[in-house]
């Protein structure tokens, strides 16, 4: 095992044995639904793991879990564009931005603009 598949391992033992770190996870992905693709998002990744999640599936779990949490984050704190913007390029099937110049559809003037923000 890898240091990245022992973390994945280590999340899903957490989730198991500790009630308050299940808990814990669940209000935080809960907190950030309003946004349309981060809700598309949780509910599709609480339909592929709605208990235990197989120990093969942890990194794809840790994977979605990690997405989910920035983006409800973002959701709750960041200005509407940035939240879309990650949203849209890193949610769900067929997102799109991974790799610089390949997201479309965001709001870059907005994105932009927040370069020479106080706020940034």
């Amino acid at each position: 095992e890898g240091s990245g598949n022992v973390i994945c391992l280590d999340i899903l033992r957490t989730l198991a044995r500790e009630p308050d770190a299940a808990e814990a996870l669940e209000a935080e992905l809960e907190a950030g639904r309003g946004e349309r693709r981060y809700d598309a998002a949780l509910a599709a990744h609480r339909a592929r793991w709605p208990g235990t999640v197989p120990e093969a599936e942890a990194r794809a779990f840790a994977e979605s879990a990690g997405s989910l949490l920035a983006a409800s984050v973002l959701v709750r704190q960041a200005p509407p564009a940035v939240a879309e913007g990650y949203a849209a390029s890193r949610l769900g099937q067929g997102a799109r931005g991974l790799t610089p110049g390949t997201a479309t559809g965001l709001d870059t003037g907005a994105l932009l603009g927040r370069l020479g923000s106080e706020e940034s």
